[in-house]
């Protein structure tokens, strides 16, 4: 898997396919990380993107990528900063992304309330926020949530997930859930990629810590998340006739 969710690439190219954008459009991803879905969207539009991370060895590996696929310097964008501190006008974007990193914005339930109300700012009237958000498929054992260190709360369902953003002005016109299968393919990547680290380098005493990591993480994910935590990709316009919103 490509990304820090469970987003594969048929669901990308579905997602991607739906934006309608036009060249020249503006992109804005929070939480980019290595820049591969707001890359990809720019290749495929010809728009223009701006993605932000905190992390300065993810933006650099975004800065190659785009190099990768031929986008013009002027095309994209990158830089190493939070959510918080970055300077935006309102409806000043035609697009803003938010795949897992609802974080950026608030803790606990506040971040996803956050997203939507920071994206309403920043979207132009009929832009759209592609978000990616985590949801519960069942109410969270106890000591799942003592595991992950997250309140009950921090989490909707799949369908609340949809009606809050409604509630806030949004125009849902897309929505779908990562399988199991991708889940799968997500959780045992970190554990493939942890072992062909160690294998490259055995007396590596940070990798072996890490694999424990990974080997306790998917431990809880057989025993609990599986079955209780899905993911969903959400399409949500920002009507044309959009009037300010004070939720």
């Amino acid at each position: 898997m490509e990304y820090n969710s469970p987003l594969s690439e048929a669901k990308e190219r579905l997602l991607i396919s739906l934006l309608e954008l036009n060249p020249g459009q503006k992109v804005y991803e929070i939480g980019c990380g290595e820049g591969r879905l707001l890359n990809r969207i720019l290749a495929h539009s010809d728009a223009i993107g701006l993605g932000i991370d905190t992390d300065v060895n993810l933006i650099e590996k975004a800065i190659k990528d785009a190099q990768s696929l031929l986008l013009a310097p002027n095309r994209f964008e990158y830089k190493t900063i939070s959510a918080g501190e970055i300077q935006l006008d309102e409806r000043s974007v035609d697009l803003v992304i938010c795949n897992g990193s609802s974080h950026a914005l608030g803790v606990g339930e506040d971040a996803y309330k956050n997203t939507l109300l920071e994206s309403w700012r920043l979207l132009k009237e009929g832009g759209t926020l592609f978000i990616g958000e985590a949801y519960w498929k069942k109410k969270p054992e106890q000591d799942y949530l003592q595991f992950i260190g997250e309140p009950v709360g921090v989490y909707n369902g799949f369908q609340e997930n949809i009606f809050q953003a409604e509630t806030y002005g949004y125009d849902p016109y897309f929505a779908i859930a990562s399988t199991d299968d991708e889940w799968d393919m997500f959780e045992w990547s970190h554990k493939i990629n942890i072992e062909k680290q160690i294998k490259e380098s055995p007396d590596d005493s940070h990798l072996k810590n890490k694999r424990n990591d990974i080997n306790s993480w998917l431990n809880a994910y057989l025993n609990w998340g599986r079955g209780t935590m899905g993911y969903g990709f959400y399409l949500f316009r920002k009507p044309s006739a959009a009037k300010n919103t004070d939720n």
